[in-house]
């Protein structure tokens, strides 16, 4: 019986032994696991990374739409600066033309309001002092308008235009 209680004593002390090792062993491989636990918030911070990329390539390219659109603005600011000048030119020209010209005045505002096929039933020495008015027929969208526009100084400075159809009851 001494014999199986110091099997039983030896087999009592190898329990023991094996289980301080596995502890000092676990503790070990938490030491050396411990500088990976501040991996466990990596994902979180790729991903925050990823979306400051994302909003920096976002600004990026808005910045070059907005320096295109900037210097768009600009040619057309110098555009529109050029027609302005030739706009104010355009006046003192106008009054160099001699009155058989008065017509094409007329006629070339009546082109640009969208009518073709102007025919104007005024002849230039009805125009006294480059002031008078001008009789027209013209067609825009296929509907025949009559109407005449006023010119005083060379200038037209009134319109009137109906549509055929709307002259007759």
């Amino acid at each position: 019986m001494q014999t199986l209680l110091i099997i039983v004593l030896a087999l009592v002390l190898l329990l023991v032994a094996a289980a301080l090792l596995l502890l000092r062993r676990l503790e070990a491989l938490g030491a050396r696991l411990a500088p990976l636990s501040r991996l466990a918030d990596v994902d979180a911070r790729v991903a925050a990374l990823a979306g400051q990329v994302e909003r920096r390539e976002f600004s990026v390219a808005l910045q070059a739409k907005l320096t295109e659109l900037a210097e768009s603005q600009a040619r057309l600011a110098a555009a529109v600066a050029g027609l302005q000048e030739g706009l104010a030119a355009a006046p003192s020209a106008r009054a160099a033309l001699p009155d058989g010209d008065l017509l094409g005045i007329v006629r070339e505002h009546l082109v640009a309001q969208g009518f073709a096929g102007v025919c104007l039933l005024t002849d230039a020495g009805q125009l006294a002092g480059r002031s008078g008015r001008v009789a027209f027929e013209a067609r825009r969208d296929g509907v025949l308008h009559k109407g005449h526009t006023q010119l005083q100084d060379g200038e037209i400075v009134d319109d009137t235009i109906r549509a055929a159809w709307a002259t007759f009851p």
